[in-house]
């Protein structure tokens, strides 16, 4: 099965040193967390095992796409306030980021930037106005014996005092009965903005699983 590279880039996040994967008291008392970077692979390739054929597709255009599905249902979870993308983007560190190409070959939809480094996220979060700052990464391929869309994802936060505070993950695929690999250009990004959102209403159901596990554990002191 190919490497999700998408998965590997969001290692930045390691350094989250809480016993769990996620920080209770980071969350649920009106924290703003800024989106920081949505990065993906350049191509949408084959899921399958290594040496298999077939076709991959730009993953550009359908990464553009997805933007706008990602921060609906990032603006949407209850246990933070999602500052706006505007605000974000006009914060002066972040206006002065490179918009180079990151040097590993990922990809960001317009308007974002590739800010990898863990460093950074403090003082950009800070200057949107918010308490952590946050990272996507996917991996956006197709299943080998029907195309359907399967996007994995995996999101990082950093707060502002540079503590890891949330990572997480999920993995959808689309039963939406579309052929990636037929399906024009519309019918392609339809297809994964239907896995991305699932795989998000996933995600917020993990966050709010190891929350409570982690507040439970916290109480009783385990």
């Amino acid at each position: 099965m190919r490497t999700p590279l998408a998965v590997a880039a969001i290692a930045l996040f390691a350094a989250c040193q809480s016993r769990g994967p996620i920080r209770p008291d980071a969350f649920d008392n009106g924290q703003k967390a800024a989106l920081l970077s949505i990065q993906s692979p350049p191509r949408i390739t084959i899921w399958a095992p290594p040496g298999t054929a077939g076709a991959d597709f730009d993953a550009a255009p359908v990464l553009a796409e997805l933007r706008p599905v990602l921060v609906e249902a990032l603006a949407a979870n209850p246990h933070f306030k999602l500052v706006p993308e505007a605000k974000v983007f006009a914060a002066p560190a972040y206006a002065a980021h490179p918009d180079a190409a990151d040097p590993s070959g990922l990809v960001s939809p317009p308007g974002y930037k590739p800010v990898r480094d863990e460093a950074l996220y403090p003082q950009l979060a800070r200057e949107a106005g918010a308490e952590m700052g946050l990272a996507i990464a996917l991996n956006l391929t197709y299943r080998a014996e029907d195309g359907a869309a399967t996007v994995v994802l995996s999101v990082g936060a950093i707060d502002v005092k540079g503590r890891g505070v949330w990572k997480g993950g999920a993995a959808v695929t689309s039963d939406k009965g579309i052929d990636v690999r037929t399906a024009g250009p519309k019918g392609r990004s339809e297809a994964f903005k239907d896995a991305a959102r699932k795989a998000m209403a996933q995600l917020e159901e993990g966050m709010s699983h190891d929350l409570a596990f982690e507040t439970a554990r916290g109480r009783t002191g385990r």
